[in-house]
């Protein structure tokens, strides 16, 4: 029989009394690092950013529909809604076919209702213009 096999041994009182590390007893303890995530490290108030995630998304779409009709415009045959899908094409040829084909659909809708609203302001102010 094996004698002093297992290291498993009684915890002496002093370990059964000691204080835990985040304690208070009588005096401050340290606080853990994620107690209080309002505070910096100087102990000074920092207040949570603003992540502005509508305006992101709104500036986003609208680079989006700018490039579309700017495509649309400048390289017209390049994203061509007319264009024909040529028999026997393979698969990456019918997914460029067609993604150019409806980026050029976006691309006219777009430029037809940027005209229209270019339109609009600029009648807005002459207008103003004939009214002074």
């Amino acid at each position: 029989m094996l004698v002093g096999f297992s290291t498993i041994r009684p915890m002496s009182q002093e370990t059964i009394s000691k204080a835990s590390a985040y304690s208070v007893n009588g005096q401050t303890a340290a606080q853990p690092a994620a107690a209080n995530p309002m505070v910096g490290p100087a102990g000074t108030y920092q207040p949570k950013k603003k992540s502005h995630w509508f305006a992101k998304t709104v500036v986003t779409l609208a680079v989006l529909a700018a490039a579309v009709g700017l495509g649309r415009k400048y390289l017209p045959n390049t994203f061509n809604p007319d264009a024909v899908l040529k028999e026997g094409a393979k698969w990456y040829e019918k997914g460029l076919h067609y993604a150019t084909k409806y980026i050029g659909k976006a691309g006219e809708y777009v430029n037809t209702y940027a005209s229209k609203a270019w339109n609009w302001a600029t009648n807005l102010f002459k207008k103003s213009e004939k009214a002074a």
